[in-house]
């Protein structure tokens, strides 16, 4: 084999894999692009979920005072019942 065709085949090699290098720097892009997309969304829901965990806490705390206030009725009311 003379040293011409050697570097031919070099050259073809090299251009093999130069391509393949391409698409492979393409396929890790577009993965990367749609991880970047999915992380994006879920930030996203976790917001709105974190946003109604906090008015659901809010309202809870809410119905946990007027249970409070009621059970507070509640012990007057027994204890004015007792005295009679």
């Amino acid at each position: 084999m003379s040293l011409e065709s050697q570097l031919q085949q070099l050259k073809t090699k090299h251009k093999i894999l130069d391509g393949a290098f391409q698409e492979f720097h393409k396929i890790v892009q577009g993965t990367q692009d749609v991880v970047s997309l999915v992380l994006k969304e879920q930030r996203e829901y976790n917001g709105k979920t974190d946003y109604r965990l906090e008015a659901l806490e809010k309202i809870a705390s809410q119905h946990t005072r007027q249970l409070n206030k009621v059970e507070e009725l509640l012990i007057q009311i027994v204890n004015n019942l007792a005295i009679r």
